[in-house]
C-alpha cells in the first residue's frame, strides 16, 4: 500500500513524449519540404505554359488622335502597284480621298486634315507553313492578278517585337526537331516589317444569309505544333484537323460563345482519321489546344459572312467584293490589338489599303486607303 502511494506521488517523466515528438518531426519535416517543392515546381511549369498562351487582343478606339505623318517609302506589291510603308512619329488614321489617282495616293500619305475615305474590303490569304497542304479560308489572288472589286492590301508592324521563345517540348516531340527547336509565333514579321496572322474583316453588313463554303479549312498537327497558327472560317464551314505526327494528340476547341460547343477528341497518330468541327456562332480567335502537349495552340476566327481574310507571311491580304454600302473595316492581331476604320464600298471599285500596326502604342495604328 505504501509503495502504491509513493508510485502515485512520483512526478511525470516527459522524456518519452519528447522523444516521440522528435521522431514525428524527423519523419514529417522531409515530407513537408517535398510537398512544398513539388508545388513550387508545378507553379513554375504552369507559369511557363501560361506565358506561351497570349491574352486576347484588346479593343481600341476606332479613331485615334491625329498627328503628322511623313511620306513613306514604296514596297513592291501586286500587279506593278506600290504600297507605301508609312513612317511617322505620331500615327494618325490617314484615309486617302476617294477618286484620287491610285499611283499618287499610294505614294503620298494624305494630310491629316483630309476628309475620311470610303474603303472597300480586301480578301486575305492564310499564311501556310512550308510544305504544308493547308487549304485557305477564302479565294486567294496570285501575285499580279488583282480582283476587279473588293479590298486588297498589306499589313506592316512598326516597332521591335519581343524575342520569340523556344517551346518547352517533351522528349517525344523533341525527337521530331533534331536540328532546331520551334519557337512561339506571337509575331510573324518579314524582313521589311510585313506582318502575318492579322485578321481583316467587315462589320455592319446588311441582314442576309451566306452559305458556308464546301471546301473545309485544314489545320495540321505537325511536329507538335498546330499549322497554321491563325486562320479564319465562316459560320458552319468545316474545320478539318489532321494529325501528321507518329504520336498521340488531342483536338480540344474551347469556344467562349454560348452557341459554340466545346469538344475534346484524341488522335492516336498519323494513321488516325481527321476530325471535323464547325461552329454556328461567330467568335474571334476561337482557341484549339492539345492537352497532351500544353504548348500547342491554334486560333480560328469564325465569321458570319465570307468578307474576311488573314494576312499571309508577306503581309498581303485580299477580301471578296461585298455589296455596295458603308461598313467598318476591322483589322485585328492577337497581340498588337485592333483597328476599326469606316469604309464605303462602291460598285465595281477596288480599294487598296496599307495597314501599319504600332507595337508601342495601339492609338497610333494607321490605315491608308485608296480607290481604283
Amino acid at each position: 500500500m505504501l509503495a502504491l502511494c509513493v508510485a502515485m506521488n512520483e512526478p511525470f517523466d516527459p522524456r518519452p513524449q519528447e522523444t516521440a515528438n522528435r521522431l514525428r518531426l524527423v519523419v514529417l519535416l522531409p515530407v513537408l519540404i517535398t510537398v512544398v517543392g513539388v508545388v513550387l515546381i508545378a507553379a513554375k511549369l504552369a507559369g511557363q505554359f501560361n506565358r506561351i498562351e497570349e491574352p486576347p487582343a484588346r479593343d481600341y478606339p476606332p479613331n485615334p488622335p491625329r498627328g503628322e505623318s511623313t511620306p513613306g517609302r514604296l514596297l513592291p506589291t501586286m500587279a506593278g502597284h506600290a504600297i507605301p510603308l508609312v513612317q511617322s512619329n505620331t500615327f494618325p488614321v490617314t484615309n486617302v480621298l476617294v477618286g484620287a489617282p491610285a499611283s499618287a495616293a499610294l505614294r503620298t500619305p494624305t494630310p491629316t486634315n483630309a476628309p475620311a475615305a470610303s474603303v472597300a474590303r480586301l480578301p486575305v490569304t492564310v499564311a501556310a507553313p512550308p510544305n504544308a497542304p493547308i487549304v485557305t479560308h477564302g479565294p486567294a489572288s496570285a501575285l499580279g492578278e488583282l480582283p476587279t472589286g473588293g479590298i486588297v492590301g498589306r499589313v506592316f508592324l512598326r516597332g521591335t517585337r519581343p524575342a520569340a521563345q523556344a517551346l518547352p517540348l517533351d522528349p517525344s516531340c523533341g525527337k521530331l526537331h533534331p536540328s532546331s527547336r520551334p519557337q512561339t509565333r506571337l509575331y510573324v514579321v518579314g524582313t521589311n516589317g510585313e506582318l502575318a496572322d492579322v485578321f481583316i474583316g467587315l462589320k455592319g453588313l446588311p441582314p442576309g444569309q451566306w452559305n458556308p463554303p464546301s471546301v473545309p479549312i485544314e489545320i495540321r498537327q505537325r511536329g507538335c505544333e498546330y499549322l497554321p497558327y491563325i486562320s479564319a472560317a465562316q459560320v458552319g464551314q468545316t474545320i478539318r484537323v489532321f494529325n501528321d505526327d507518329p504520336l498521340m494528340h488531342n483536338v480540344h476547341p474551347t469556344p467562349v460563345s454560348e452557341g459554340n460547343r466545346e469538344q475534346n477528341r484524341a488522335q492516336l497518330n498519323a494513321s488516325s482519321p481527321p476530325l471535323d468541327h464547325s461552329f454556328p456562332e461567330p467568335e474571334p480567335f476561337l482557341r484549339f489546344k492539345c492537352d497532351v502537349h500544353p504548348w500547342m495552340f491554334a486560333y480560328v476566327t469564325v465569321v458570319a459572312h465570307p468578307f474576311f481574310a488573314v494576312s499571309a507571311a508577306d503581309g498581303l491580304f485580299t477580301l471578296p467584293e461585298p455589296p455596295p454600302g458603308n461598313y467598318t473595316l476591322q483589322i485585328r492581331h492577337r497581340r498588337a490589338g485592333e483597328k476599326l476604320v469606316p469604309v464605303t464600298v462602291r460598285p465595281g471599285k477596288r480599294l487598296l489599303a496599307t495597314v501599319t500596326l504600332d507595337l508601342a502604342d495601339p492609338l497610333k495604328h494607321e490605315v491608308v486607303v485608296t480607290e481604283e
